[in-house]
């Protein structure tokens, strides 16, 4: 039985820089192209690709608001996407991560580095989630995949890329200590925004966290965990 290699689209408006990513990942994925973001997101919804390699500076709509239409569409939310630019601002690397990006690579880059990244994507997508792959539970918390959302007593809290990757792995780590530098590596890779980009998404969890068994424990230094509440760390 021939493999089934995972798809990867993408979108550059650039032939050369399309064919060039295509000759470094062809070997061991299947290959789409998109040459616009309105193409982008047509295709995404349509083939539904394990992964999309996304240019920012695009006529019409750029990679930032591709990104954006994808992430908000319920067919393509959960698809990772990776930036890959010749635009390494600060600013723009927040803006992206904001917009729902799950990397971030600037151009120059290594031809073994996007392969790596692609690879450790993927890697992370296809692990099972749960038994049932629907939903982590907490006490009276559920974290669920379906529509990335939190429920606490059955009251529906919609949450962030990003709040819902640190509730996933909190919440598979149950009880663990989980280090900042393993949060970053898990959210972020090597595009980590800055240093303190991982505090405003713990405090606003912590505010959603309120009515619930969990418990979001800070370890000064250290790290964090989440705990029922009447339990000891």
């Amino acid at each position: 039985m021939a493999e089934i290699r995972q798809t990867v689209l993408i979108v550059d408006d650039e032939s050369y820089i399309r064919e060039f990513i295509a000759q470094i990942l062809s070997e061991s994925f299947r290959i789409i192209f998109a040459r616009n973001g309105d193409e982008a997101t047509e295709m995404a919804r349509s083939v539904k690709p394990g992964i999309i390699v996304l240019d920012i500076l695009m006529p019409g709509q750029d990679g930032i608001e591709t990104c954006r239409a994808i992430r908000q569409h319920p067919e393509t939310k959960d698809i990772p996407v990776l930036m890959l630019t010749a635009v390494n601002e600060p600013e723009q690397r927040v803006r992206a991560f904001k917009a729902g990006a799950d990397d971030y690579l600037a151009k120059p880059f290594l031809p073994e580095e996007l392969f790596a990244r692609i690879n450790r994507k993927l890697e992370r997508v296809s692990t099972p989630k749960v038994a049932n792959g629907n939903s982590l539970t907490l006490g009276n918390l559920k974290l669920e995949f379906d529509n990335l959302s939190l429920e606490i007593d059955g009251a529906c809290h919609e949450l962030g890329p990003v709040e819902f990757k640190i509730l996933n792995l909190l919440i598979k780590r149950r009880g663990d200590l989980v280090s900042r530098q393993e949060l970053n590596d898990y959210i972020w890779g090597q595009a980590l925004p800055s240093e303190r980009a991982l505090d405003p998404h713990i405090t606003s969890l912590r505010k959603k966290l309120r009515t619930s068994q969990g418990e979001l424990k800070t370890v000064y230094g250290k790290g964090y965990s989440i705990i029922l509440k009447d339990m000891e760390f």
